[in-house]
């Protein structure tokens, strides 16, 4: 056995056969002690005294409680015992040492206090070690974390309770008399009170014009004072907060009413009830908003958790659906009152004839109907006191009648003193030998029969004329009706040619029959299509584009019969969409790969170099003073300037070489396949010398320098991030030294990361120093000249820098994290600015703001927004939040879900830098937008660059098509300005109406703006 002492002939080394020498014994202990602590839970061994100390724990503490084995093993301020729940080691304790007594097994469940704060719940399984005397050595056994499990089953608990609640709550009110409502709604509010654990659970009614407000329902816990009594015929004018959150048929969410502003009427009157906590939905009927149903709590504050408010959703609509129906009912029984009142008073004449059609009496609903005077005609035969053609009717009906026909119907026309009038009678055998005559005034009817007909004709028209495609098809695949505009998309010269020669769909049609199947399939599961885009031949061949709306339709018994919808020509747009897809991957100026596309293709030449194991170099490269050309000469000449450049650039490169536009005037080179280092100095050398020739823009001959920096893969980086960086410190570096010239990346360059690392440093206590503002710049409704709104604008009062721009610290802060909390202070002091305008009559601004990528991909960032509009008591319509394209598309179905809370709260969403982002314009129909904002980057060449002026119609065309606000950035002069507006631009902002300006200027602005 391992341990056993040795005999006298035997070495140390010797071994007894069949069993393991010290060697192995001592592999295979620490083999075991591997898989140990490769367990996902905690091995522990445990001593037997009073405390039950831990004498060995396994490396899986470190995953459970956030604490070592050394933490844990060795200090003696911390143990197990020490972050076991302190409400749970007694318990914990007396289960081992019950375990101990009778040498049994035990198992036991309780929480921990984890090194990071957090409470967990563990469940730990132990049993006692005996030795040989049957003595307890010491406790083994397990521990594992079973928290989510615990939180899984109370998940699933409160479930099963919520949905039991709203089954049994739906159920209440089925078949139950209209006088029985108003009691069994009491009861339901004392149910869902009492599940919510809340003080008080009511409905307020609202008056049709939404002024009045009345306490209608109440429940209230044991202890709580009712307040029914006192809220009554209340006028919302006197708690706008309140009221506005009515009108956008809001939810009233206030999880701690201290939070309020003091001063705030809805505060003043939530404390005057005692209520420290509310939350209350609306409960609509169609349109009208008739109430809401509302929770509060008097003796704490609490969240309010989407639970609740879904609860008080579902509540809210089955109490909207009750009182319709006790209000129904009321009135059906009002109605039948009503009824018989008229029936009393119809509009019918009534005669009672003979055989031979003698008027025996009669009674006259409408005096006016009568075609004689009643002196005239009682005691005369019906036949006699009417015209002719009238009278001839009359008599046949009488003769079947005298016939045996039980029923005879006829019309016939009057000349009467207010023009001819149309007659229906029903003659009806009464008794053996008498007649019953009702006859009513169809005239109406007559003129509404012939308006029908003209409006039948009048459709028809439209649908010859119409613009768009009109059809019905039947699921076979031909066409049964087309308009002539269909035709003519599809390049027939008639609807009867083409349903003629058009006859298969799927595949005479469609470019890709099986877009065909997908529309069948679509029609079959949902009943209809919305803008089904599809490429198609026209009869001549030519491919176009489509957009498809359709719709199944089915006879009584439930067979389909045929489709019908509309096509729209859609190949203009889809053009446009082409042209905004080169441009989200390439430079409208250069015509160069932007950045996009240079990040992609570094990846792939990356990967080629790690599997042939050939050098790459990056290269950054600007124009030397180039600042200095821009604002001497004017940004025409510096954009002709930058083609020149890239021509020369171009020359000086192989043809696997890309180079790219990074911004500005500062470009990136990637080289790829380099059988040495050195190549890329070959290739710098280039391109400094074709800067030596002279630049001739406009009559005029400058020289213009250039500086590189140059990182190498895989000596200066082996990833696209570090090379890059890399790079940009080479060309600090050669900027640093003179200019035009390069420079290689070493790893001294890193001082210049120091500077920015400095920076970011002092930027953490930007925001506690209260160093950063906001400046502000106007948005102008071009068609009056009147400001419709501001866009805030972040700025950094730098203690020795000065004023810095957001270029300068953005991209620190969105590297640091530090956007989210800057983003935060942004969005509340603009609301709270907007908000202090609005209180100094200027009702009508709306403001602006910029989400962050980082910022927009909060899990909270609702309830943030919710939060910073609540405080600040700015209405949800007067902000607007701006993202640009690729903090969109990072994640589709959030990016579609979290818009749709932000819309359903009213609040704008707009799309910044619209035009220089994504490929696919498909992501617009998902999401709710309100805006579209054109890039600076098409505006500041408008008037001279086509490209420009080409994307810059497209997407305001798009953005009327798509019924989406569109607003130009950057618009400096007239020119920009005139264009924009020939071409349906309605709001812009710019330098050209003002720069941004600080609050105070702001404010002195106003006026004069919005007048």
């Amino acid at each position: 056995m391992p341990g056993a002492k040795t005999t006298g002939g035997n070495s140390p080394d010797s071994v007894i056969p069949g069993f393991p020498n010290q060697a192995d014994f001592t592999q295979n202990t620490a083999h075991l002690m591997r898989l140990i602590d490769t367990l996902p839970g905690v091995v522990f061994i445990c001593q037997i005294t009073p405390e039950l100390p831990m004498q060995y724990l396994s490396q899986g503490c470190l995953e459970v409680s956030g604490y070592t084995q050394a933490e844990l093993l060795q200090t003696e301020e911390l143990c197990w015992n020490r972050i076991t729940h302190p409400e749970d080691l007694p318990r914990v304790l007396a289960t081992i040492r019950a375990a101990i007594a009778q040498r049994q097994p035990y198992s036991v469940e309780y929480r921990i206090c984890t090194k990071a704060g957090q409470v967990k719940w563990v469940w730990e399984k132990g049993n006692c070690i005996l030795n040989r005397q049957q003595q307890i050595l010491h406790i083994e056994g397990y521990i594992t974390d079973i928290t989510l499990l615990k939180q899984s089953a109370a998940d699933l608990t409160y479930r099963i309770e919520f949905e039991q609640l709203v089954t049994t709550l739906a159920t209440r009110f089925i078949n139950i008399p209209c006088d029985q409502i108003d009691p069994v709604i009491n009861v339901v509010l004392a149910e869902i009170g009492q599940f919510a654990g809340v003080d008080r659970s009511y409905i307020f009614s609202i008056s049709e014009d939404e002024r009045i407000k009345s306490n209608s329902y109440e429940w209230c816990a044991a202890g709580i004072e009712p307040q029914i009594d006192r809220l009554q015929g209340m006028v919302l004018d006197d708690i706008p907060y309140y009221a506005d959150r009515i009108q956008q048929r809001a939810i009233i969410h206030n999880p701690c009413v201290r939070d309020l502003p003091a001063d705030e009427p809805w505060r003043i009157y939530l404390e005057q009830q005692g209520i420290q906590s509310i939350v209350a939905v609306p409960m609509v009927l169609g349109q009208q908003l008739i109430g809401m149903l509302g929770f509060d709590r008097v003796h704490r504050q609490a969240a309010w958790s989407d639970e609740i408010i879904c609860l008080l959703k579902v509540v809210a609509e089955i109490f909207v659906n009750a009182l319709e129906r006790q209000r129904a009912e009321r009135q059906l029984q009002q109605t039948t009152l009503e009824l018989q009142a008229v029936f009393q008073a119809l509009p019918d004449l009534y005669f009672r004839l003979s055989q031979d059609s003698t008027i025996l009496d009669w009674q006259a609903g409408r005096s006016a109907d009568l075609y004689i005077p009643p002196a005239e005609f009682l005691g005369q035969r019906m036949i006699d006191v009417l015209p002719a053609p009238a009278a001839q009717k009359v008599e046949a009906a009488i003769a079947q009648i005298n016939q045996g026909q039980r029923r005879v119907d006829l019309e016939y026309s009057l000349p009467m003193p207010n023009g001819e009038q149309f007659f229906e009678a029903q003659l009806i055998a009464f008794l053996t030998d008498q007649i019953i005559v009702v006859i009513r005034n169809i005239s109406d009817r007559k003129q509404s029969e012939h308006e029908l007909s003209q409006a039948e004709a009048k459709y028809r028209s439209i649908f010859e004329n119409a613009t768009e495609g009109i059809f019905q098809s039947i699921p076979a695949g031909q066409y049964i009706s087309a308009n002539p505009a269909l035709a003519n998309i599809y390049g027939y010269s008639s609807p009867e040619d083409l349903k003629a020669n058009l006859t298969s769909i799927a595949d005479h049609l469609y470019v890709q029959p099986n877009r065909r199947v997908e529309f069948l399939q679509l029609l079959e599961q949902q009943g209809s299509v919305s803008d089904f885009e599809s490429e198609i031949y026209r009869k001549n061949g030519q491919m176009i584009w489509i957009s498809e709306n359709a719709r199944a339709v089915y006879d009584q018994a439930g067979n389909l019969l045929y489709f019908e919808g509309t096509v729209e020509d859609i190949t203009a747009r889809k053009q446009a969409e082409i042209t905004i897809r080169y441009q989200a991957f390439h430079d409208l100026l250069t015509g160069l790969p932007n950045r996009a596309l240079l990040n992609d293709r570094l990846s792939v030449a990356l990967a080629e170099s790690q599997r042939t194991e050939e050098a790459l170099a990056v290269m950054f490269m600007d124009l030397d003073r180039f600042k200095t050309i821009n604002d001497t000469l004017g940004h025409a000449i510096g954009d002709q300037l930058l083609q020149q450049v890239v021509g020369r650039v171009v020359h000086s490169l192989r043809n696997v070489d890309t180079i790219a536009r990074w911004g500005g005037d500062e470009f990136t080179l990637l080289l790829p396949h380099l059988s040495q280092p050195e190549d890329a100095i070959n290739v710098a050398e280039r391109i400094l010398s074709a800067f030596k020739a002279t630049f001739c823009l406009e009559g005029q001959t400058f020289r213009v320098t250039c500086s590189i920096g140059i990182a190498v893969y895989p000596r200066d980086g082996t990833d696209a991030a570090t090379l890059l960086r890399n790079a940009d410190a080479a060309l600090y570096q050669a900027k640093s030294l003179g200019r035009n010239r390069y420079q290689l990346y070493t790893p001294s360059l890193n001082n210049h990361a120091s500077t920015r690392l400095t920076l970011e440093h002092e930027l953490h206590k930007a925001l506690e120093r209260n160093e950063l503002c906001l400046y502000y710049q106007p948005q102008i409704d071009t068609r009056n000249g009147k400001m419709i709104g501001v866009e805030a604008l972040v700025r950094w009062r730098h203690p020795e820098l000065g004023l810095l721009s957001p270029q300068t610290f953005i991209g620190l802060a969105e590297e640091s994290g530090l956007i989210v909390s800057i983003g935060e202070w942004v969005l509340r002091t603009a609301c709270q600015q907007c908000r202090a305008w609005q209180e100094q009559g200027f009702s009508a601004i709306n403001m602006a703001v910029n989400l962050s990528s980082l910022q927009f991909q909060q899990p909270n960032l609702v309830n943030i927004i919710t939060q910073i509009l609540s405080t600040t008591g700015l209405a949800p319509p007067h902000l607007e939040l701006e993202i640009t394209e690729s903090t969109a598309m990072s994640d589709l179905e959030f990016t579609r879900i979290l818009l749709a809370k932000l819309s359903q709260m009213g609040i704008g969403i707009s799309l910044d830098d619209f035009g220089t982002g994504y490929s696919s314009l498909g992501y617009l129909k998902l999401f709710p937008l309100s805006g579209l904002k054109i890039d600076r980057s098409f505006i500041c060449d408008l008037a001279d660059d086509p490209q420009n002026l080409a994307i810059t119609t497209a997407i305001i065309a798009l953005g009327r098509g798509l019924k989406l606000n569109v607003v130009a950035e950057g618009v400096e002069t007239e020119a920009q300005y005139q264009i924009l507006r020939s071409l349906g631009c309605e709001a812009m902002q710019g330098y050209l109406f003002s720069q941004p300006l600080p609050v105070e200027g702001m404010t002195a602005l106003l006026p004069s703006s919005l007048s």
